[in-house]
């Protein structure tokens, strides 16, 4: 039994000892740091000050900044900013009851309709 324990602990040091390897080697060759900056608080500071802002950019890249964070779209961020137009269930079913929409509208739930022709152009790449 005694024996058993040891043989386990050996292994299991060995193990230990090679991912510890493992992972100075990789953090030996990693020397980098990249500095980024939100892009909404930058365009946040353009506004606010009244500069452009590709001067700010260029102005935080002159510092030593090597990357702009920027967030995903969602359904719902462009939804917001009006950049399409989703439709509930709940919401359908209450424009056609209060006849805004007709009847026999072709809207199924979680509907988005886009006012661009760019995001119907991709959006039909996608379905096609």
């Amino acid at each position: 039994m005694k024996k058993t324990i040891i043989i386990i602990s050996v292994i299991l040091a060995l193990v230990a000892i090679r991912q510890l390897a493992l992972r100075w080697m990789f953090e030996a060759n990693n020397n980098y740091v990249e500095v980024c900056v939100d892009y909404k608080q930058l365009l946040g500071i353009s506004i606010k000050n009244n500069y452009k802002i590709d001067y700010l950019l260029d102005r935080v890249k002159a510092i030593g900044i090597t990357s702009v964070v920027l967030e995903e779209e969602t359904v719902d961020s462009l939804n917001e900013r009006g950049k399409i137009i989703y439709f509930t269930k709940p919401e359908i079913e209450k424009y056609k009851l209060l006849g805004l929409v007709s009847s026999e509208a072709p809207l199924l739930p979680e509907t988005a309709v886009f006012k661009s022709k760019i995001f119907q152009a991709h959006n039909k790449g996608k379905a096609g």
